[in-house]
């Protein structure tokens, strides 16, 4: 095999190692993302800042004290799996996806230490119920059994989304 010819099967070998290296990054960013957004849609807070809007998950919420750690400790692992990308020779506009995914779980950080209405605000737990509800009911009919069911299990989870308030109300 001539040099030449060696150089560009070498070359070629590089360029496709860097794509991999390149494309398994750009998956874990991706993926990182998905998976936050996913567990944000089912773990948010509900509110009426329609900034917030999502779709959510169907089932119950649970704001007790324990929820509230599990959420800490998820919110610590999205943490550590976004300082171990390293954004370093990622284009421009993906090394910015970076930085707003890394922003993400800041907003969470806020809303469970930072100022934590779970713990000092009542009106926290009726948007937790009343909001949670309201969002169920304004969404277009049709009413199939899916959607009644879970406006049920809205209707059903506002006892004990209250008694957790009040466990966790200082």
């Amino acid at each position: 095999m001539t040099p030449s010819k060696r150089f560009r099967i070498g070359l070629l070998i590089g360029s496709l190692m860097m794509l991999t290296v390149s494309h398994a990054q750009g998956d874990s960013l991706e993926k990182l993302a998905d998976d936050f957004w996913t567990w944000r849609a089912k773990y948010g807070p509900f509110t009426g800042d329609d900034v917030n809007r999502m779709e959510r998950p169907g089932g119950t919420r649970d704001w007790s004290r324990a929820g509230i750690d599990q959420r800490r400790k998820d919110l610590a692992g999205f943490a550590a799996r976004w300082e171990k990308l390293n954004p370093a020779q990622w284009p421009i506009p993906k090394q910015v996806d970076h930085k707003l995914i890394g922003s993400a779980p800041s907003r969470v950080r806020w809303e469970l230490d930072i100022n934590p209405r779970w713990r000092r605000d009542p009106n926290f737990y009726i948007e937790q119920t009343l909001t949670a509800l309201a969002e169920a009911l304004t969404v277009p009919a049709p009413y199939d059994e899916g959607r009644s069911r879970e406006i049920l299990t809205r209707i059903e989870n506002i006892p004990s989304i209250l008694q957790q308030g009040s466990e966790n109300l200082e």
